[in-house]
């Protein structure tokens, strides 16, 4: 049996590992997601952390 690519899990998961593609050492330095430069790290960064909050409130 496959995972089904449009699940939210596989979702979170591919969203994951392109932050790992996308990191930088620069990155480090900043505490929260909003004070991160412009770009596509910051950008899935945000995506991950809304669909973290709504999985918590079970939306």
């Amino acid at each position: 049996m496959g995972t089904d690519p449009n699940t939210p899990n596989t979702l979170v998961l591919n969203l994951n590992e392109l932050l790992r593609t996308l990191w930088k050492p620069a990155y480090k330095r900043y505490k929260y997601v909003h004070s991160l430069p412009t770009g596509p790290y910051k950008s899935v960064q945000m995506v991950v952390t809304n669909l973290e909050e709504l999985c918590e409130r079970g939306e």
